[in-house]
């Protein structure tokens, strides 16, 4: 392992079924970009989860926002944001044992 990487979980679903999400995705942050050390990746993770807060904010929207996560209701559907820092030879997106 040489370093961290920021990602993203998005996880959407019906706000009266909060057990089954409809839609979960894994993203990079920033595609690009590995951290050298924990602490600057968590870093990094603080700013853009507030990034994404206030982009909300500004849209209209009424995010909660809790550490690593930020979420919202709209239009009938609650998304999730939950941020976090891997090792860069861990990709979320691959199942395990895979």
């Amino acid at each position: 392992m040489f370093g961290w990487v920021l990602w993203v979980r998005e996880v959407s679903g019906n706000i009266f079924d909060l057990k089954s999400p409809e839609n979960t995705r894994w993203e990079r942050v920033a595609a690009d970009r590995i951290y050298p050390t924990l602490d600057g990746c968590e870093s990094a993770l603080a700013t853009e989860a507030d990034i994404l807060y206030l982009i909300l904010m500004r849209r209209g929207i009424e995010p909660v926002h809790r550490g690593r996560t930020v979420y919202y209701k709209h239009d009938g559907r609650l998304y999730y944001h939950l941020f976090y820092c891997l090792g860069d030879t861990e990709d979320p997106r691959v199942p395990k044992g895979k």
